[in-house]
């Protein structure tokens, strides 16, 4: 599958992940479509033909979602549930029907049951229970997992399935509230340091052990995956090197340039404590792996956050 001259339409593409895989398919020669709930509510049926009608891809990536942070998650499990689960389905269907080249899912980590054993893989991606506080947002990403290979099985859909580790870097959403840990605690740490604040508290033990892919590599692995995955099962996409938080919280304030103390406030829940992916398949599959190390992550990602050069 190669993307010269193809048409493709990036559900999602004006967002975080989107963007960046948007700009590796063109470099990648595709004329890319990135698709954004202003342009097109994805929730709707007449929206979707609409969408297939004006773009007519011959691949489509579909990241667009409801999503936010673990409290986000928790306080809309239903609206989360049932937006993810009508845009998926209504994607899917729309993408069966057209007859597209090639459909690529991008899943979260989330998918995984919280008594899974670290290092998730593939084979277990649809197993045991997901955490409570996002089973919204995972059952219904788990559900456009099974709908792709039920789609292969019956109609021979030519669609894949990834799933992506915890994903970092600039243009992510630091808006409190809605910030993962990483872009949280960059925020912390920067307005720390400017206010001269002795302390920064960061939430939990410290001692869980989770694996941070930056941006780029988790485009590229798309990208890639999009090209020479065809697989039924989903791929994992990590950077294969877990750490555990303590550790990156350090290396964080680090880069930041804060010099105070960080109070761990253990009456906050450390969640499942080793959570991150195998990436075998990944290596073996693409022939590729993550290149960007968590320090030079961090530092891109600060300089973007305080608008400085990366």
């Amino acid at each position: 599958m190669e993307y010269s001259d193809k048409r493709v339409a990036v559900t999602g593409g004006h967002g975080f992940i989107g963007r960046a895989l948007s700009e590796v398919l063109e470099e990648d020669g595709a004329r890319v479509f990135p698709i954004s709930i202003g342009d097109f509510d994805l929730t709707s049926r007449r929206h979707v033909e609409t969408m297939f009608d004006e773009v007519k891809p011959h691949i489509v990536f579909h990241l667009a979602a409801d999503v936010g942070s673990i409290t986000y998650f928790d306080q809309n499990r239903g609206s989360v549930f049932y937006n993810n689960v009508i845009m998926n389905t209504l994607v899917i269907e729309e993408a069966r029907k057209r007859g597209v080249d090639r459909f690529v899912g991008v899943n979260s980590v989330n998918v995984y049951g919280e008594d899974e054993k670290a290092p998730f893989r593939e084979e277990n991606a649809l197993q045991g229970k997901p955490n409570d506080k996002v089973s919204g947002y995972a059952q219904a990403k788990r559900a456009m997992i099974y709908q792709t290979a039920a789609y292969r099985s019956q109609y021979g859909f030519n669609g894949i399935s990834v799933v992506l580790d915890s994903v970092y870097g600039p243009h992510d959403t630091f808006t409190e509230g809605r910030a993962r840990v990483i872009p949280a605690n960059i925020r912390r740490f920067v307005e720390a340091e400017i206010s001269g604040s002795p302390f920064v508290t960061a939430w939990g033990t410290g001692r869980p052990v989770r694996d941070f892919v930056f941006i780029d590599d988790a485009a590229m692995g798309i990208a890639l995956a999009g090209k020479r995955y065809s697989g039924a099962s989903p791929l994992n996409i990590g950077s294969g090197k877990p750490l555990q938080l303590r550790t990156a919280i350090r290396e964080i304030a680090e880069i930041c340039g804060f010099e105070g103390e960080v109070r761990w406030d253990t009456t906050m829940p450390d969640g499942q404590m080793e959570r991150y992916l195998s990436i075998e398949m990944l290596k073996s599959e693409l022939g590729w792996s993550p290149q960007t190390s968590f320090t030079r992550g961090i530092e891109k990602t600060v300089h973007w956050y305080r608008g400085l050069p990366t």
